[in-house]
This record gives structure tokens, sequence and C-alpha cells, in this order.
């Protein structure tokens, strides 16, 4: 399910997954499935992900 809501942009400082994951579970955030397959493709160095909950 896809939840509309804004709620906070968290910049990733590396495309490691488990940071990824880490870094959303300690601000207790989700996201999409298709936002999470789109991160998983095209996260770099320093990109800003959109994190909706």
């Amino acid at each position: 399910m896809i939840k509309k809501h804004i709620t906070k942009v968290i910049r990733i400082f590396t495309a490691n997954n488990e940071f990824l994951n880490a870094s959303i579970l300690e601000h207790n955030f989700t996201i999409s499935s298709e936002l999470a397959t789109k991160l998983k493709a095209n996260i770099r160095e320093k990109d800003v992900v959109t994190v909706i909950r």
C-alpha cells in the first residue's frame, strides 16, 4: 500500500542496502514497494531519498 504523506527527506551516504534499511528503521519510516525497487536500482553516493509514510 502506498501512503501519500511525505514526512522526511533522508540523505543517503552510501549505496549499501543495509545502511538504507537501518536509516529507514531508525527513523521509523516505511516506503512503498515501488519506491523501494527504484531505490535499489538508483541509489548513488549522497543521493537524496524521499521517504513516504
